[in-house]
């Protein structure tokens, strides 16, 4: 429904006010803060990936700042920003969301468990390379691939490649 993230960032926002004056009773968490951004994911609507990796790079924030809120990035959200770029019609959403994967990867080697990339994460990124006007989108599909069959093979038994790996 057109709208609909707008008016789920609009509730967003307000439970954020409410919790900065005081009120703990109704503080966005991270599934209040992946709810908006999968919102996003799913709208279609001009600028959504923007704004879902906005609300991600808020999140990040929140989790590192003093008022820890419980807002931390978790996979589904990391996944549905990827997702978002993945849907993008925008020039670099290929590069977007690639940079998305490569960001999780880096905190899950370095020891944030939350952001463990998953096979969603990785086919995602493979759909948006072949949705893209890049030249060598194959290529940079099948090092997403191997880098995919390389993470399963180190122990991340989620980022195992399935069907829909190999038919994007």
């Amino acid at each position: 429904e057109k709208g609909a993230a707008e008016r789920a960032e609009a509730i967003l926002r307000q439970m954020e006010e409410m919790r900065q004056s005081g009120d703990m009773y109704v503080a966005p968490d991270t599934v209040t803060f992946s709810s908006v951004i999968n919102a996003w994911a799913r709208s279609g609507e001009d600028g959504a990936a923007e704004r879902a990796e906005a609300i991600l790079r808020k999140m990040g924030e929140h989790s590192t700042g003093k008022n820890n809120v419980n807002v931390k990035p978790n996979t589904i959200t990391y996944s549905a920003v990827i997702n978002a770029w993945a849907k993008s019609k925008q020039p670099d959403a290929a590069d977007r969301a690639l940079a998305v994967l490569h960001w999780m990867e880096d905190l899950y080697e370095s020891g944030d468990r939350d952001a463990q990339p998953n096979t969603f994460c990785y086919n995602a990124v493979i759909n948006a390379l072949a949705k893209s006007e890049s030249a060598d989108k194959a290529q940079r599909s099948y090092d997403v691939l191997q880098h995919m069959m390389s993470a399963h093979l180190k122990g991340n038994r989620y980022a195992r490649p399935n069907v829909m790996t190999y038919s994007t």
